[in-house]
Formats: C-alpha cells, structure tokens, sequence
C-alpha cells in the first residue's frame, strides 16, 4: 500500500481505535470500583447495574481490539504471481493466446476442452530469482 492518503486515513483510524480503548478501560476501572462500592453498602440493584456496565465496556474493548487488528497496515509484495483466474493459487501456466496466468486448476478446467486445447501454454517458475 503506497497511497499517501490510505497511510493517513488508516493512522488516524488506528489512533482513534487505541484512544477508544483508553476511554473504555477507565470507564470499565469506575464502573467496577462502582460496583465494589455498593456490594459494601449491601445495594445489590447498583451492584448489578454497575457489573453490567463494567461487561458491556469489556464488550466494547474486545470489538475495539478486534477492529484494530484488522485495520493495520500491511506491507507486503507477493512473492508469486497469483492465479488470474482465481485468485487463491500461484499462478503455474501461462497461456500466449489468452494472455492469461493461471494456477494449475484453471488451466485444466479453462484449457481441457474446445479450441482451448490447441492454446500453448508455457510453465512458470514458481519461485522468484531471489529464493534460489
């Protein structure tokens, strides 16, 4: 991801994520010494109360933990090119007449049948220069 304005946008979210978190952890810490404190006072309805809202924070932090985990950033760079047909596999052929790349599955289900067949098709090297 080499988009200045994603970068910044995620930043800002992943800020905004960590911040929430601080707000629901303070919140959950009075909640619970809310909850301490009417357990001694034998007040069992603001004990209750007070305990439901220290579990709906740690709900709200565990979403909020979540959400972070996926907003980070990935830099990545396949290290082989994907499948064009499918998307889930390395791509192993290539084919010259539809100028296609594709993981040994597509290749047998696109080029089993048909004018498909006469289609040559060259076989690529699955790892890069840098690996061997």
């Amino acid at each position: 991801v080499n988009d200045p304005d994603f970068i910044e946008e995620t930043r800002l979210k992943i800020v905004a994520l960590q911040q929430q978190i601080q707000k629901e952890k303070e919140a959950e810490a009075k909640s619970s010494l809310t909850a301490k404190q009417a357990a001694k006072r034998g007040d069992v309805i603001e004990e209750n109360e007070a305990l439901k809202q220290v579990n709906a924070r740690k709900r709200n932090i565990i979403k909020a933990r979540a959400e972070l985990r996926h907003t980070r950033i990935h830099k990545w760079s396949a290290l082989v090119l994907p499948c064009e047909n499918c998307g889930h596999y390395a791509a192993r052929w290539r084919c010259q007449q539809c100028e296609q790349c594709t993981c040994a599955g597509c290749y047998t289900s696109l080029h089993s049948r048909g004018a498909r067949l006469s289609h040559t098709c060259q076989r690529l090297n699955y790892y890069t220069p840098e690996i061997r």
